[in-house]
């Protein structure tokens, strides 16, 4: 496929869609899911549709935002197993020398090959690590030529290539790079609901005591995102394994048989001495970053769910 060594190294960041999650294995954020359903994965499994007209047209940038650990890049990567899509997957803090020494020659590689192996998404994860405000020159110039390739893309409607990004510092962006995502959705932390949905994802193919209290657990997690939950889980499944260990050195360390399921206690037990990744003081200062940028009116920050622009 690759025709040179800069589509070689573009090549490297394709992560293919088998094996990724899908919708199903998303926790909540169902309003998002919908929106990114009917305006990304539609379009890329069924572009015939989108062919005529000039206002149903495929969607060509989506922006991701909201604080961490809320499942920006995991949404990504089911968006992609969806829709069957190749997923370029760039990082801001992993852009490689040879991006910056020329960026012309490889963002041309990215989206030729992307148009190439469509249906695709390049996906640019932490992007105000890429397009901040204030950048230094190598890359306010890989900047430029993305945008360039950007701007040809959608011009091109009948193409399946879609281009998404996730932060977590909106506000550190260039507006001119905001207004290039026509959708821009807000990834927030789960509400008790949410919360619920989540645990049942994460805990779904686990040995787990009937009656398990879904409910009593996300309540006990107010203020934990999706990374946080699954944190959490993976500790109280351990739990059980050193309660058997445990009665094994009683027994005079006598294997014993009986398998302990994972019970509600297990993460009660757990959170106690459990540091959430976001904790209050984070989720404040995003908050209050993000409703004095949102002032300008690029912006939008709305409570557990998610904000579009059509």
């Amino acid at each position: 496929v690759a025709k040179d060594e800069f589509e070689e190294a573009v090549l490297s960041t394709v992560l293919a869609p088998n094996g990724a999650p899908k919708f199903d294995d998303v926790g909540a954020l169902e309003d998002v899911k919908k929106i990114l359903g009917e305006h990304v994965v539609v379009p890329l499994l069924r572009p015939e549709h989108f062919a005529k007209g000039a206002l149903a047209c495929p969607c060509k940038g989506v922006l991701l935002y909201g604080p961490p650990g809320t499942g920006k890049t995991y949404l990504t990567k089911a968006v992609a197993a969806q829709s069957s899509a190749n997923l370029f997957w760039l990082r801001g803090n992993s852009i490689e020398y040879k991006w910056l020494e020329d960026p012309k020659r490889m963002t041309r590689a990215l989206f030729s090959i992307a148009r190439r192996l469509a249906p695709s998404i390049i996906f640019l994860d932490e992007i105000d690590s890429i397009f901040a405000i204030q950048a230094g020159e190598a890359m306010t110039r890989f900047k430029s030529e993305f945008i360039y390739g950007w701007d040809r893309l959608m011009s091109g409607i009948a193409e399946s290539v879609v281009v998404m990004a996730a932060t977590c510092r909106p506000f550190h962006l260039d507006e001119s790079v905001i207004q290039k995502f026509p959708k821009r959705l807000c990834v927030d932390l789960p509400d008790l609901s949410s919360r619920e949905k989540i645990l049942v994802v994460l805990l779904a193919k686990e040995e787990i005591e009937n009656g398990f209290d879904f409910k009593g657990v996300a309540e006990l997690t107010d203020g934990y995102s999706a990374n946080d939950l699954k944190n959490l889980t993976v500790a109280a499944a351990y739990r059980p394994v050193r309660e058997m260990l445990e009665l094994e050195k009683v027994n005079d360390l006598l294997p014993i048989s009986i398998y302990c399921f994972v019970n509600s206690s297990s993460f009660s037990g757990q959170k106690k001495c459990f540091w959430t990744a976001t904790a209050s003081r984070t989720k404040a200062t995003y908050n209050t970053g993000l409703r004095e940028y949102s002032g300008g009116g690029m912006l939008l920050y709305v409570k557990c769910c998610c904000q579009a622009f059509f």
